[in-house]
């Protein structure tokens, strides 16, 4: 999950920039991060993640 929140960071960061400025672009990226956040949040709640956590053995300690 945090390659994807880091890809959408930099595609962002270029997006942003004077010479690659391109508004379309930032907003399909933000839409993108919307979506994917809700869904990140939504796993979070389940107990069924929490329970992967759980079991997890690289996890563990």
């Amino acid at each position: 999950m945090d390659i994807l929140l880091r890809y959408y960071k930099q595609q962002k960061e270029i997006y942003e920039a004077e010479d690659t400025y391109d508004p379309l672009m930032l907003h399909l990226i933000d839409m993108g991060w919307f979506v994917l956040d809700k869904y990140y949040t939504r796993s979070e709640e389940s107990p069924i993640y929490a329970t992967a956590l759980l079991l997890d053995p690289l996890k563990r300690a």
